[in-house]
């Protein structure tokens, strides 16, 4: 009974409402090549991933639509001629049944993804104190951590915008993404768990003035776990820059 989709665009398209034709899953047929829209088929906590593509001078934000209001983060995609950019994030919505998502760009090209599933079944009990978020920068940063200090959506738990760090309230398999903006220098940051570094990654704004790197990872946490992104070198970019989290099993 799980929802879940996979669709990517097999072409370049243009237009307020990315239609990815390329459908690779789609288990309730709730995800429409035709609208672009996908339409919760039940209520619950659904998570959604983007990766935007351009190619040429070309630059553009992109951000996901929810029809409930969820206000979502803006995430800029910047290429120079002969060059490819691309920028990927993740967001969650509790929706009901009949709500839909859809991503907006005034423009995508090959290999441009959006996809989602069902986390959870609604619940007001689950919402409260669900450990999930997403949250973004509204000022360059070069501390450790990084505070990613605004919020998306009413409900969100586990992240501090005092402290830039999640604390796990439970043992747990988690999902993290965080994505980097730098502006004319290179960037690297890492994801720390206690303090301990996990890996790294790098932006490299030099050659097109922005640049966004984005990573994934999962990580098995126990009680009181403490997950955060920190600067080795440069200065982390805003307001794209942003960091996202969510439980997917309990343990």
């Amino acid at each position: 009974d799980d929802t879940a989709f996979s669709a990517s665009l097999s072409r370049e398209v243009n237009g307020s409402t990315i239609v990815f034709n390329n459908e690779t899953l789609d288990t309730d047929s709730a995800y429409s090549t035709s609208t672009g829209r996908f339409v919760a088929p039940r209520s619950g906590l659904y998570v959604f991933m983007m990766s935007a593509t351009t190619d040429g001078s070309s630059d553009f934000y992109t951000k996901f639509v929810f029809s409930n209001g969820n206000s979502q983060q803006k995430v800029w995609v910047d290429s120079e001629n002969g060059l490819y950019d691309s920028s990927s994030y993740m967001s969650f919505g509790w929706l009901n049944a009949g709500d839909y998502v859809y991503v907006d760009a005034k423009t995508m090209t090959t290999n441009s993804m959006f996809a989602g599933w069902q986390l959870v079944v609604n619940s007001n009990a689950i919402k409260s104190n669900y450990p999930v978020f997403l949250a973004h920068l509204s000022s360059r940063s070069s501390k450790t951590p990084v505070i990613f200090d605004k919020t998306h959506s009413s409900y969100h738990h586990g992240y501090s915008v005092k402290t830039g760090a999640f604390t796990a309230d439970r043992d747990g398999v988690y999902l993290f993404l965080y994505n980097i903006e730098a502006l004319n220098e290179i960037v690297r940051t890492t994801l720390r768990v206690n303090g301990i570094e996990k890996f790294e990654t790098r932006s490299d704004g030099r050659h097109s003035d922005y640049d966004d790197t984005s990573a994934v990872t999962v990580l098995e946490l126990s009680v009181n776990d403490q997950v955060s992104v920190g600067v080795k070198d440069g200065t982390v970019d805003n307001p794209e820059s942003l960091f996202f989290g969510v439980l997917l099993i309990e343990m």
